[in-house]
């Protein structure tokens, strides 16, 4: 993209009407994305940015950091900027602390922690590490931030050296098992990347036991993949026990234990065949009616994430009926849908099975009366 390219885009971002397109291909185009985050220092950039905050603080970007980083997260998180301005607004941020830390002692260390998750979400690890180093510098004993850098090392960097020196850090400090992050990311580190089951698998259960309220979710949550994706000899009972505990308890997101325990039992009918498979299959969808009775609203998963899963065995079980009649609701319910490869195979498959193909066509066409009877 030339200057030129990027100017328009910078012209269009004041537009309110254009703004939600022009963030749909920066989401879309990677190369669009990377091009806006290379031009964040040019003056157009800077203008804006300084515009936004301006309307949306009454003061200037440097004004904007003396106003401490809970108002820079609201601000970023308002949605108000574009990619380019928030990073535009973080880089600033990070040279500040740079050059003068001890201005930044009396901020709230989990609003850095927010801020380090804005820069990972806008792709720039690059800022989320520099952010967390200089934090650590003011909290040394803050577990967020530790257990922050620990995923960065592990995960993005793959730099196992480090990541393990932080873990060793963590165990220092006397208060972090009350952290969920601590079991969490110390368990992943030991199964994907040491290599050490047995120790991951310990981790969460003695998390479950230490981590306070809502917060024990999370462990339960990556029960499945520590005891089972990244075992060779996985133990399904102890998942199931523990997820039952948690569902029992009503935690938190409980829809999403019930989801991992019907998810079990389609692994178990993997290796099994005729009936033995179809009783498993049959208590999966078991666990997704539990997990629809228990179902809350989430923004971070839908409901139709339970039917998805739901299509997934009826199609196993060969009920092609019910999984078109699924197929179907959530398409018609998000449109969105009909751009699911998964969901087009699994409706072309299942309408040819019972020999209706022009069912397909029917609801991929949107037409207004009902899809054929499949009766």
């Amino acid at each position: 993209m030339n200057e030129e390219k990027v100017k328009q885009v910078v012209g269009i971002l004041e537009n309110p009407e254009t703004r939600m397109i022009l963030k749909k291909i920066i989401a879309d185009h990677d190369e669009v994305r990377e091009d806006l985050i290379g031009t964040a220092q040019t003056p157009d950039i800077k203008e804006s940015a300084e515009k936004l905050v301006q309307r949306f603080v009454g003061t200037n970007i440097e004004g904007l950091y003396d106003l401490g980083f809970a108002t820079i997260h609201g601000l970023i998180r308002s949605g108000a900027g574009s990619n380019a301005q928030n990073i535009f607004i973080l880089e600033g941020l990070v040279e500040r602390m740079d050059s003068n830390l001890e201005e930044f002692r009396d901020n709230d260390p989990d609003a850095l922690h927010n801020l380090a998750v804005t820069c990972s979400k806008l792709n720039r690890p690059d800022l989320e590490l520099r952010l967390l180093k200089r934090g650590e510098e003011l909290w040394p004993e803050n577990i967020e931030i530790l257990a922050d850098q620990l995923q960065i090392y592990y995960g993005q960097q793959e730099n196992i050296e480090k990541a393990t020196k932080v873990w060793e850090r963590l165990n220092e400090l006397g208060h972090s098992q009350y952290f969920w992050r601590y079991w969490v990311f110390g368990a992943i580190l030991h199964a994907k990347y040491l290599r050490k089951p047995d120790i991951a698998q310990a981790l969460l259960l003695d998390g479950i036991t230490k981590v306070p309220g809502e917060d024990k979710f999370q462990i339960y949550r990556v029960l499945p993949t520590i005891f089972v994706e990244t075992n060779r000899t996985p133990d399904t009972e102890v998942v199931e026990e523990h997820l039952l505990e948690g569902l029992e308890m009503g935690i938190k997101h409980a829809h999403l234990l019930a989801i991992a325990l019907a998810k079990q039992e389609q692994r178990k009918a993997g290796v099994h065949t005729d009936q033995v498979r179809t009783d498993h299959l049959g208590k999966a969808l078991d666990w997704l009616a539990v997990a629809e009775a228990v179902y809350k609203p989430d923004q971070q998963h839908p409901l139709e994430e339970i039917y998805k899963e739901r299509i997934s065995v009826h199609m196993g079980r060969k009920d092609y009926v019910e999984a078109i009649h699924y197929i179907t609701a959530i398409m018609k319910g998000n449109v969105e849908n009909k751009k699911d490869d998964t969901l087009k195979q699994q409706l072309m498959l299942a309408c040819n099975f019972i020999g209706r193909p022009q069912i397909y066509d029917e609801v991929m066409n949107e037409t207004k009366q009902q899809p054929s009877s499949t009766s």
